[in-house]
């Protein structure tokens, strides 16, 4: 059922659902932090609602419970995720420490080498000291006051140890000699990773201090001391201890965390399922009115006429039990325009979306998509007529039946597979239409076959010697295979396709002007019948027509008996029909009998200029009539209508309305007494509504002026006209596309396989293949099909749909959670 709208003049946050909205709206942005989260650390989780999930998805719980659920899960996941985040930045400190720890077992393993330098590090330090106090290295810079003697102050020989990276190295060695004026020994490890291990010698407490600093700045990591308390095994037992620990902790907490993760991600899908369904619920509340102090909720809306009983079934199975009153389900009158629905089934929803997308169908209006099943593709069949390329595209839809049958191809994440699904009948179509065709131009590859009867054509002498191909009887299906290789085949396919067209053509304009005439009857629009579709129709089988049975009339002149002076041309003969009316010479007789060729054509010649004024004039002229006679009506009631010059029909009457309406509270009074508020309120909604009546439509939609009315029947006139001649020509892309077609399949097989037919190299044979089916795939099977698919649609939308149809009707659009998940 689709929900009128009865709130379009309040605002949004006037509306009695728009809280609860809003509360459904901050629990899907916790839902989706909640995603983010889960995103975040990698846990597999299922929130993808597809259209069948929602739809056999019952309503489980209501907006309270699954707010509680929601908001409890969000509280628990985010002080979670804060202590786990937390947590991390502890465990990645500690892995800082457990490489450092890592790096500490290097360098307390690799002390022991380094210390056999103590002693030599220890006199060069001493010796460089005792040179520098009494100024025997020049710019140098005496760390200690020696005069009193260096034994005096007790300098100690220290040590430190810890690790650089490589990128560190040659900055760290510049900066120690710097900050110790070169007063120390650095040694590093032989590199063999990126973290080396060092160890500065020097002495002092002071540069012991300035170097611990400078390690801090550069962010270096010290791992042992000369002064440490401990011993160098138990520091390297206490590392190896501290680091196995670390481990043990982290796979814990990761381990404890994962599983808490996976617990939420298990409720994502019926959350988000519970959310839409209830916003969907409120947003089409939000289209209801409160009546009787907000404990009667009056919906309009429109429904097909066979679910009635099941709505009212539903509506009854809702309120049972609950003790509340039962609702009531009447027919209202109608307000704008009915929306337009059609019953669909797998193999109308393609051609029907090929409508829609043009225009929806009016109310009632004859829906284009029925002939469309048929005309649509035997269109592309004409442009893409071949025997091979047909039978591809054939058993490519064939294999979307099967494979759709295998897997669920609605639920498909590939959008180009499924989208090729849903036009699986259009394909399938379009491929029997196309090897029809090819059939009948006896096209495989640009290669005619030879099947059936045989070729009909033999070879004969005449009299005088002269070789002649003579016929002996009629090919069984299609062209004969003799036409292959002529010289005249071109000539001859052209003729005959440009003919086939115009036929096509005609046929289809004229077919599209019955549809019309059925629409006219639908809407008991006899003034357009008359005084608008029999000109048309006469307009168009006077000159088309005509040209149509003078094709067909050729055909069947058997030339080798006849008796007219020459063959004419059929254009010649149209053109002179205009030019030359009721004079017809040997050049464009077509008929046995001049006059009577002369005859019928004026006639055509008369009808047709005759219906174009016919179309433009009489149709306003009865309209201006019907104005002045209701002009006198309305004068009498201006001050209830005011003074309106305007052709109005009505639809229902008033007093219709005030029946269904009593109808309905007669209805309600009669089985539910103890609702008399809630339809006092009703009545007073009604009488308001009959205190204004209802606005009749005019003839043809929407009241006009005779002005308006005049410039759109010229308007439409001309169109027609005009329209028709070119409508006609464009239908010649059918004979354009087809040759196009055929030439590129005859270029790419001759200059492909054909040239290597008789070649013996296997290598030339290989590439000629690949070449062949590259083209043929590439070119044939997907550019072509696709410009023939364009074109096809060009004629229906265009040439043959804007004969008859309106397209601009309203689509039937029940509420369904299917559609809410196709607007998030």
């Amino acid at each position: 059922m689709e929900f009128t709208d009865l709130n379009s003049d309040f605002q949004p946050f006037q509306r009695a659902y728009t809280k609860d909205i809003m509360k459904i709206q901050e629990i899907e942005r916790r839902v989706r932090e909640i995603e983010s989260q889960l995103k975040e650390y990698n846990i597999q989780f299922e929130s993808d609602i597809t259209p069948s999930i929602l739809k056999n998805r019952e309503r489980q719980t209501t907006i309270d419970a699954i707010t509680a659920a929601v908001n409890k899960a969000y509280s628990e996941l985010k002080s979670q995720v804060t202590a786990e985040k937390d947590l991390k930045k502890q465990l990645s400190e500690r892995q800082l420490c457990i490489e450092a720890q890592g790096d500490s077992i290097r360098v307390l393993q690799q002390i022991d080498h380094f210390l056999a330098w103590r002693n030599e590090a220890q006199a060069a330090l001493e010796h460089r000291q005792h040179q520098v106090a009494h100024h025997h290295v020049d710019n140098a810079v005496p760390l200690l006051k020696v005069s009193q003697g260096l034994h005096v102050y007790n300098v100690g020989f220290k040590y430190i140890a810890g690790v650089v990276t490589t990128a560190q190295r040659v900055s760290f060695e510049r900066q120690v000699f710097l900050t110790s004026r070169g007063n120390s020994l650095v040694q590093f490890e032989e590199q063999r990773h990126d973290r080396i291990v060092f160890v500065v010698f020097f002495l002092g407490n002071q540069l012991q201090r300035s170097l611990k600093r400078l390690c801090q700045f550069m962010n270096i990591f010290v791992c042992y001391e000369s002064d440490n308390d401990m011993s160098r095994e138990a520091l390297l037992k206490q590392a190896v201890n501290e680091k196995m620990e670390d481990k043990r902790a982290h796979s814990a907490t990761k381990k404890l965390l994962k599983e808490l993760m996976r617990e939420t991600a298990s409720e994502l899908q019926g959350w988000k399922i519970t959310l839409l369904q209830e916003k969907g619920i409120r947003m089409t509340l939000n289209k209801f009115r409160l009546k009787s102090r907000n404990n009667l909720l009056l919906a309009e809306g429109w429904c097909p006429t066979q679910s009635k009983e099941q709505i009212h079934s539903i509506l009854e199975t809702i309120v049972r039990n609950k003790g509340v009153t039962s609702p009531i389900l009447t027919d209202q009158p109608f307000k704008g325009k009915p929306p337009t629905h059609f019953e669909e089934n797998e193999l109308l929803t393609a051609f029907q979306a090929i409508v829609d997308t043009y225009g929806v169908p009016r109310y009632k209006e004859f829906n284009p998509a029925i002939p469309t099943i048929v005309t649509f593709p035997f269109l592309f069949g004409v442009m893409y007529g071949d025997m091979f390329h047909g039978s591809c595209l054939l058993l490519f839809a064939l294999s979307l039946l099967v494979i759709g049958k295998m897997v669920d191809a609605n639920n498909s994440k590939s959008e180009t597979f499924t989208s090729l699904y849903h036009a699986r009948y259009v394909l399938l179509f379009m491929g029997a239409f196309a090897v029809y065709c090819g059939v009948i131009y006896n096209d495989c590859m640009s290669i005619m076959v030879n099947g059936w009867n045989g070729s009909q054509w033999q070879h004969g002498y005449t009299d005088d010697g002269y070789a002649v191909m003579v016929q002996r009887n009629v090919y069984s299906v299609g062209i004969d295979p003799a036409w292959s290789g002529v010289d005249n085949q071109l000539s001859f396919a052209n003729s005959l396709k440009m003919k086939l067209s115009v036929i096509i053509g005609v046929t289809q304009m004229t077919f599209g002007l019955l549809l019309k005439l059925s629409n006219h009857i639908q809407e008991h629009d006899y003034i357009s019948i008359f005084f608008e579709f029999i000109p048309q129709l006469i307009f168009m089988v006077c000159f088309f027509g005509y040209m149509v049975f003078l094709i067909f009339y050729k055909w069947c002149i058997d030339w080798t008996t006849s008796n007219l002076p020459d063959t004419p041309s059929l254009i010649t003969v149209l053109i002179k029909m205009f030019l030359s009316p009721g004079t017809v010479d040997s050049e464009v007789q077509i008929f046995a009998n001049k006059d009577f060729q002369a005859l019928i054509q004026v006639i055509f010649l008369l009808l047709l200029v005759f219906s174009i004024p016919a179309m433009l004039c009489i149709k306003p002229c009865i309209l201006r009539s019907r104005m002045s006679k209701q002009h006198g009506h309305l004068n009498g009631d201006d001050e209830k209508y005011g003074d309106r010059t305007e052709v109005q029909m009505p639809t229902l009457d008033v007093q219709d309305y005030q029946k269904m309406d009593d109808a309905s509270l007669h209805h309600h009074h009669s089985h539910h007494e103890g609702g008399a508020h809630e339809m006092k309120d009703m009545e007073y909604e009604h009488s308001k509504s009959e205190s204004h009546p209802p606005q009749p439509e005019a003839s043809h939609g929407h009241d006009e002026s005779f002005g308006d009315i005049v410039i759109h029947q010229l308007i439409h006139t001309i169109e027609y006209v005009l329209g028709t001649i070119s409508n006609t020509a464009s239908y010649l892309r059918l004979w354009a596309l087809s040759l196009a077609h055929a030439e590129l399949s005859e270029v790419f097989f001759d200059k492909t396989l054909r040239t290597t037919l008789e070649s013996n190299s296997i290598v030339m044979n290989v590439v000629s293949v690949a070449a062949f089916l590259m083209f043929t795939c590439g070119v044939l099977l997907i550019m072509d099909v696709l410009e023939c698919f364009l074109h096809a649609l060009r004629l229906h939308w265009v040439e043959f749909q804007s004969k008859f149809f309106y397209a601009d009707g309203q689509a039937f659009r029940p509420f369904s959670f299917a559609k809410l998940l196709e607007m998030e």
